[in-house]
């Protein structure tokens, strides 16, 4: 259900046609600059169109549902810029591109039923129409809807926020672009054996949001979207028995500035990485029996393993039925008499919030709400959900029996203006031993097992019950506390309660690792990245599985 961020998904996600040409609605305005960005100092904004009042087009929309009889009605109008620049080992010449796109999504309630229309036309006439075309829809199903929608109070908000930044990437000549990635390659060519490709996708979008309930946004979002390893050869035999390819640590997904990817320090990290690539790729090869084995994993694995199976397990409507047809159910239901109920090993706490700089901070989130940190396991304990305005309410009896009001935690999200809102985990956050435990020290004890590095892909059944890690690259085995050979062709299977109550130890605040993925939800299914921070952690007697024949 989760994929890695690839280079056909990094460029796929750019939508950029490379073509100059301008689309109906302006939905997408793109032009490959590749041929003219080492000649001209000019940066990005010289080829974007005029800005859009979002806040202008959100209210017309509002004010067309009200008189066309919504009960209820909220929008979102979105004008997003994108810059793609990347340099892929294999090929010669780097990609530059700018694109402008223009989109909005409305929901309205009629009798207690959603109505929803999006567009990519920027006019009031196209905003009023749309309205009203999503009040006819709401009055012609709620004639087949049995169960009625119940919004949990929100009060209603004004204001304008923007992710703050030193350097905006729009305003950096294009030419630096071509620098900046030519450097990260240089970097890697230092060390023997060794090379790097690197990508960067900035997104720029001025988005509104508006409700019939008085709520009027506007934020302005600013996010950086990477994608850089370093890729190193033990230079002798088959060539995919010998490459190691690592991602580079500091380029994760946030919401920053150029800033944040200039200076020194991101070449003198991309060169430590490639000095580690090549001693790990010229590590002996060798094979491991089936069976069950200790496993150590590092942050970054750990974060993504939990994130697919336990953060996402833990959406509300998942746990309501709600994505039953769609995206999947949960294991973790029904959530009114799991809450309080031990789900994972007691060294799990796990927190949720949308704070800057992460990928996914937002003032307000597309109800409009301003999201809040909240905690979704204490010591192994089920203690919350991700909840919105609509699903909030099954809770009812568990927020008030403690005390706390019946609310949604901010977590809807619309990861595309003309999409529909959904219920999505913010950036969940393993808390790390509270004492000083390293990878090392996680391997020291152990005879015979595996360490799991740079590893992603969780695989797991419509309920996220169950699953499997099938690793396409190497992960060493551990022999007496040491890392001594690069093991391919294996995966882990799992049972999902069982795995993460086998968790015997998590790493200290220096093992921490960033996990970024897509999950897919909805119907059609709709991505959107998901984020989790979480330490090392070893986890006793998993079952390691074969994945080709022997070698």
């Amino acid at each position: 259900m989760n994929s890695r961020f690839s280079r056909r998904g990094f460029l796929s996600a750019t939508s950029l046609a490379l073509a100059g040409t301008a689309l109906r609605g302006r939905s997408a305005l793109a032009h490959s600059l590749s041929n003219v960005a080492a000649s001209t100092g000019l940066p990005a904004d010289a080829f974007l169109p005029p800005p859009v009042d979002v806040r202008a087009l959100a209210s017309v929309a509002i004010d067309a549902a009200r008189a066309a009889g919504a009960s209820y009605a909220d929008v979102r109008v979105a004008e997003r810029h994108e810059l793609i620049a990347q340099q892929v080992l294999t090929e010669v010449n780097p990609q530059l591109g700018v694109a402008s796109f223009f989109k909005y999504g409305l929901r309205v309630l009629v009798d207690g039923t959603w109505g929803f229309v999006h567009g990519c036309i920027p006019s009031n006439d196209a905003m009023a129409r749309s309205a009203r075309d999503a009040v006819a829809m709401a009055r012609g199903y709620a004639k087949l809807t049995k169960q009625r929608v119940e919004l949990v109070p929100a009060p209603p908000v004004t204001g304008e926020w923007e992710v703050e930044v030193q350097i905006d990437p729009f305003s950096v000549p294009l030419s630096d672009y071509l620098a900046l990635i030519g450097a990260i390659a240089v970097a890697a060519s230092r060390v023997r054996n060794a090379g790097a490709s690197s990508g960067f996708l900035w997104h720029r979008e001025r988005r509104a949001v508006a409700t019939t309930e008085g709520t009027s946004v506007v934020q302005l979002l600013r996010r950086l979207y990477p994608n850089g390893s370093v890729v190193a050869s033990a230079g002798v035999g088959p060539s995919w028995e010998n490459i190691i390819s690592l991602p580079i640590p500091t380029l994760t997904r946030a919401s920053v500035g150029y800033e944040a990817v200039t200076g020194p320090a991101l070449q003198d990290v991309v060169k430590r990485r490639a000095e580690e690539a090549v001693r790990l790729a010229t590590l002996p090869r060798g094979q491991l029996d089936v069976g069950r084995y200790p496993v150590v994993f590092d942050g970054a694995t750990l974060g993504e393993a939990f994130g697919g199976t336990i953060g996402v397990a833990l959406e509300l409507d998942r746990a309501l039925g709600y994505e039953a047809d769609a995206g999947g159910t949960t294991f973790l239901s029904p959530p009114e008499q799991l809450i309080g109920t031990p789900i994972v090993s007691p060294l799990i706490t796990a927190v949720s919030n949308r704070a800057m700089p992460d990928i996914s901070a937002v003032k307000w989130d597309d109800e409009g709400v301003e999201p809040e940190e909240y905690r979704v396991i204490d010591a192994g304990t089920l203690v919350d959900y991700h909840t919105t305005r609509q699903t909030a309410a099954a809770l009812r009896s568990v927020y008030e029996r403690r005390g706390q009001p019946v609310k949604s935690h901010g977590c809807s999200v619309a990861r595309e203006a003309e999409y529909v809102p959904q219920v999505r985990p913010p950036t969940l956050s393993v808390v790390p031993a509270t004492h000083e435990t390293s990878l090392d020290d996680l391997c020291r004890d152990i005879k015979r097992g595996l360490l799991v590095r740079y590893q992603g892909g969780v695989l797991t059944d419509q309920q996220l019950a169950s699953g499997d890690m099938p690793f396409q690259s190497a992960v060493y085995q551990i022999e007496h506390g040491k890392v001594t050979r690069r093991i391919y062709g294996v995966g882990l299977q799992f049972q999902t309660s069982a795995f993460w109550k086998s968790l015997v130890a998590l790493g200290g605040r220096d093992t921490l690792g960033y996990a970024s993925f897509f999950a897919y939800k909805g119907q059609p299914w709709r991505t959107t990245s998901q984020n989790v921070r979480a330490p090392a952690g070893l986890f006793k007697d998993v079952n390691v599985i074969s994945t080709r024949l022997a070698i």
